[in-house]
Order: C-alpha cells, then structure tokens, then sequence
C-alpha cells in the first residue's frame, strides 16, 4: 500500500512518527486500497485541527510528544551553565593538572552568575590536590573523576537527582493539557459523515518505560478523559534500542463509560484493552476496585481464569479482591476468588520453570533461602484463604483449601499455605475432632498435613524457609504426646526459631491439657532441653533459648526457681560471645532479687571469657569482646552484696588488661 502525503506534511517534525504509527493503523484496519491519499489539515486551517487527515478510510490523527517539562527545563539551564565552563575553564591554568578528568555537577548549578572563574578556580585546585569530592557554599556537591594519565583536560558531566520518581504523576502533570488540546484538534470537519479520530502520543521521556505507566497517568483524569468525545483512541508509539517502533491502544472513547455502566457486552469483547486498565482503576478507589470486581467476575464466569486473563499479574490483582472481600466481610465473594484460582498455574510445577532463576522461589527455598515476599497467583490465594479461617463456619473449608495448596510440588506454594495453617492451628478447637484420640475427622486432616510437612523438613533440613515458617505454627498447636513433641522438636532445632517451643514443651507443656488423653513424658521431653544446651554445634538455638529465659525472667521474676536449673547449665558452656550477651541480661535482671546465685554466675561468665582468650589467642582480638550490662551489673551487686564487689573487680580488672571492653 502506497501512503501518498501533500507536500506540506514532508517538513512536518512529526513526519517520521506518523509514517509508522498510518502503516499500523492501515493494517489493523484491513483497508484494501492500493494508495492512501494524506492531507495535513493543521498546516493549511485556520481554526484548530489535527496533524493528519487519512482522506479515503476517513481517519483523523494527532501526534502529542509526552516529555517530563521541568527534566527538559533543568537540563537546558544546566546546558547553558556548562558551556560557560566550557569556554572559561580554557582561559585557566591546568599546568598543575596530571590527566584526564571528569566533574559530575548537580542537577542544579546555584548562583553561577558573575561566578564562574571563581567556582572553575575552586574545582581545578581540588584536582590538582586530588580531592574526589567539593563542596561549593551556594552552588552545590561536585564529585572528580580522575579518567586516564593522558593530557590536561577537565570536562563536565551531570549527576543525577537522587529519590524516587512518580513517573505515572509526572506523565499526568505534561499530558493533561495535550488531552484537551487534541480533543478541541479533533473536532476538525471533514467531508465525510463520520470520521474515526485518533490521538498518538509519542513517549519521549526516558522513565516512561511502559503503557502501563501511561494507563496509570490517565487514571489522574478519568472525568476529564470522559469528557473528550473527539477523541475515538489514544495510541502510545515508544521506540526500542534497535529503532523499531512500538504501538499500543491505552483507551477507546466508550471504555470508562462502559466500565462505569457495567456494561458486560463492550467489556468482554474489548477485554484486552479493560486488563491493561483492570489495577489502575481498581487502585484508584473502593468504588472502583468494586465495579472492576463485578465485570470480571461475570466476565470469568465458569471459565477458568487463565484462559481468558493471559497475563499473570492480573490474575494477582483479582486474588487480592478476593483477600480484600473477606476483610470487608463479604466472605461469599472470597470463596468464589477462591474456588476460581485454587488451580491455578501460576507458579508453575518446579520441572516446567524456565525464568530468570532469581524467581524461581521453589528452587530459592530449595537452596535454604527463607523468603519474606508474596507473590503467583497460589502465593497471593494463600492470603485470601487466611482471610476465612477467621470464621467458625468457614474453618473446614479453608482446611480443604490449604490441603490443597500444600499438595503442590512448588515449595514455594508450600510455604505460602502454611500462612493460613497458621491461622488454622489457632484456631483448631473450631475443628470437628478436636481432643479425640486417636484422631477423627477434620481435626486429623490438620494433623496429618501439618505432619507431612514436619517429614518434608526431616529429610530436607536444608528447607529453612519451611521450618521457620512451621516454627509459628507449633507456637499454637501445642496439644503433642511424647512422640509427636520429639518429632518436632528435633527436626525444626535447624532453626533458632525453635527456641521458644523448647522451652514451652520442656518447661511448661506439662501443666497443660491434663483434660485431654494425651501421652506425654514431660522428663524425657525436659531432657531434651538439657541436651540442647550441653550441644555446642546449637550455638544459634541455644543463645535464641537463653534470650527466651530471659524475657521470662524479665517479665516473671517469680519463676526463677523453675528456670534456675536450665540457666546454670548455659554458665557451664564454652564462651560465645552471642549466648554469653544474653546470660549477663538475665544476671542483670534478676541479681537483686537472687544476688547470691546471680554473683556466682557472673563470676563463672568472666572466668569462661578469660579461658577462651587463653586458649584461643588467634581467635580474639582486643576490644572484640564486649559487656554490655557490666555498669548495671556492678551497681546491684554493690547495693545487695557489696562484700562480693572486690573479687568480681578482680575479674573485670584482668579482662580490661586483655582488652574487654
């Protein structure tokens, strides 16, 4: 197909643009001419009208260039500043300059005028003195870059503005205008009875990367776009590295109207164009986020979402309604969120990933990373499922719903389903079952899952992220026989996180559940305690246990008898500079109240630091060790025993000498 232009549209600056942007129109629109003649209506009218007039399809178009305004404002003052430098740092003396040099300057150049030799004068005796940084009263940070050895030369560079941009804002801030201009542009009347009109906007700003940040601009004016009914589509034309151009449709003139009506009928068969629209309008508000809900709920159907919704982070977005319903208690629409996506494929099976590895999550955790973000469309239902457990009448079913996530073989879903077990094993009482043994109904479902992840752990102590994460559930699922306790136990002591479930069950599970005919051993699970702390391969469980105890005896002096037994044994262990931080805690919390047992642990704590510096010269160095509570530490033992503080000083006098601080 021939595009045949009058003579006046070939000098015109959008030419080149609009050449690429006519051909994809023309071969959207199945058009079956031979030649397409082109007249350029702006250049020959004298009222408003657009760029380009196609004459036979009838299709009017006008070409917008989108720039950030202010970044091309700053960057023609910092242009015009640096070329002063430029042609006066020729005039000074670089003799005293070994090289090649760059200075990045600031964005903002300050108060340059009348200043400029005494600024370059500044900066070239910071060169020659081989300074990286100055720093100009007034005019701002410069940083030197020594380049090369060659030559005398000093040249300019700019530094960029630090913080975060609003891309989306600034896009707004420079196409609001544009919108209305070419809608009072597209007005323009043609011979014909019906013209399609279109408004091109072509992405000349760097940070705009994507029509997403274009949609999400557009979102900032809705009532305005609503209101230019010139406009038929709003097309963005952005250019990749290689040179080829891009074309992608942001709005057609009835969508938000259709969207606001709740029209079904315009929305499934422009469906395509409503997913590029679907977060940002349901972003925008609650209101929004509602009626973007209700389209594509009916839009989805029976259908199952990905075969209609391609693009996974839309499928996110509508999951994370589903968690956002529930909140607001309309616990029907989580459930429908719920039983469309519980099957859903994103992440994929762990032998069809074939991504960037940095996102591969099941193999992430695989390799023992724990990892603290929600993501995939089962990672974000995970959540929504948490979001029911909350109800009684809904507990069984959020039972079923995690049962069925954690039969994924991605261990990422695995660990995400262990959000809502959580929140199930909190609440396990709700379940039919609960207190009969042997177990029964839903209340051995929970068992039974919560279980097999406790011997996916047990054959894979690498999983962190799994143990740590069910480290929170047995926090509440407490109610163990003597197997069961050893079980845990020992297979999540790959994790400090366990801290507080050895203590739990070591020290107090015994006056709990009596009601129930449970089996336990308390002296055979208090045993294991003892034998973590006699481990030194534990060194990270048993500091996280001793800093357990202390937050005991902080809160509960009354229970330094019953705790007294365990704490003295730490005082028995090699010195680690982590455990021995939470021992001197708990000898500062409770020295006024048992000063005599306290003062004796205080004295084998600094004897233990003395022994290792003996017998370890290569391992310490001086100041490396530090003790943090020894002022407070002093100051009780003066006031409840001040007989005892002459042979602790001793101690603390010898360990100063090798360097304690």
């Amino acid at each position: 197909m021939k595009l045949v232009f009058e003579d006046k549209c070939n000098n015109k600056q959008e030419h080149k643009n609009a050449k690429s942007f006519i051909e994809f129109v023309l071969m959207l629109k199945d058009n079956r001419f031979d030649s397409i003649n082109i007249e350029c209506p702006d250049e020959k009218s004298n009222v408003p009208a657009p760029d380009y007039h196609l004459i036979e399809p009838g299709i009017l178009i006008e070409i917008k260039g989108v720039h950030d305004r202010q970044m091309v404002e700053q960057q023609a003052a910092w242009g015009h500043n640096i070329s002063r430098f430029e042609k006066k740092v020729k005039e000074l003396d670089l003799s005293g300059i070994k090289g090649t040099y760059i200075i990045q300057t600031p964005v903002k150049i300050n108060q340059t005028k009348g200043k400029v030799k005494e600024i370059l004068e500044i900066l070239v005796n910071a060169v020659e003195n081989n300074k990286q940084k100055v720093f100009i009263s007034g005019v701002g940070q410069f940083i030197i870059h020594h380049m090369n050895e060659v030559g005398q030369d000093i040249s300019f560079l700019q530094m960029g503005e630090a913080g975060e941009l609003n891309t989306a804002s600034i896009i707004y801030q420079n196409l609001n205008d544009k919108i209305l201009k070419a809608n009072n542009q597209l007005n323009y009347i043609t011979n014909r009875k019906k013209t399609h009109k279109i408004l091109l906007l072509v992405n000349n700003y760097i940070f705009a990367d994507t029509y997403k940040r274009y949609i999400d601009a557009l979102t900032h004016s809705i009532s305005e776009i609503m209101e230019c009914r010139n406009i038929d589509e709003i097309w963005l034309q952005h250019v990749t590295n290689t040179g080829k151009y891009v074309h992608t449709c942001l709005y057609k003139k009835d969508l938000l109207e259709s969207f606001y009506n709740q029209d079904i009928t315009y929305m499934t068969k422009n469906i395509r164009l409503f997913m590029k629209w679907f977060y940002p309008l349901s972003k925008a508000n609650d209101d929004n986020k509602a009626l973007a809900y209700n389209i594509i709920k009916r839009i989805i159907g029976e259908i199952k979402p990905p075969e209609i919704i391609k693009d996974f982070f839309i499928r996110q977005e509508i999951v994370k309604m589903g968690e956002w319903h529930a909140k607001n208690g309309n616990y029907d629409e989580a459930l429908w969120v719920i039983d469309r996506f519980i099957d859903d494929p994103d992440p994929e099976e762990p032998d069809e990933y074939s991504g960037d590895p940095k996102y591969n999550y099941h193999q992430l955790i695989k390799n023992g990373e724990d990892l603290g973000l929600i993501t995939t469309v089962l990672g974000h239902l995970a959540w929504t499922i948490q979001q029911i457990t909350v109800k009684k009448e809904y507990i069984v079913k959020a039972l079923e719903y995690t049962e069925s996530l954690l039969k994924h073989e991605n261990l990422y879903v695995k660990h995400q389903a262990i959000i809502p077990l959580l929140e199930i094993a909190a609440r396990r009482r709700w379940l039919p079952g609960y207190g009969l043994r042997p177990y029964e109904k839903e209340y051995k479902k929970f068992h039974d899952i919560t279980f097999e992840l406790i011997e996916i752990v047990e054959k894979h102590p690498e999983y962190i992220a799994i143990s740590r994460a069910l480290c929170r559930v047995f926090k509440y699922y407490q109610d163990l026989s003597t197997s069961e306790t050893e079980c845990v136990l020992n297979t999540l002591k790959n994790t400090s996180d366990s801290a507080a479930l050895f203590v739990y069950h070591c020290i107090y599970r015994k006056n709990h559940f009596k009601e129930l005919n449970i089996e336990f051993d308390d002296i055979a699970i208090s045993q294991m305690l003892t034998d973590i702390i006699n481990d030194k391969s534990y060194i990270s469980l048993r500091s996280s246990i001793a800093g357990q105890l202390w937050r005991i005896l902080e809160d509960k002096k009354d229970t330094f008898d019953h705790l007294e037994q365990f704490v003295d044994l730490f005082f028995k262990q090699e010195f680690d500079n982590q455990l021995y931080k939470n021992l001197e805690m708990i000898i500062e919390s409770c020295v006024e109240d048992k000063p005599d047992i306290c003062i004796n642990w205080y004295k084998d704590l600094l004897n233990s630091i003395l022994l290792f510096i003996s017998n370890n010269p290569g391992k310490y160095s001086r100041g490396s060790i530090w003790l943090m509570s020894k002022p407070e530490i002093m100051n009780k033992i003066n006031n409840k025993a001040p007989e005892k503080v002459l042979e602790v000083n001793e101690l603390l006098d010898k360990l100063l000498d090798k360097g304690v601080m």
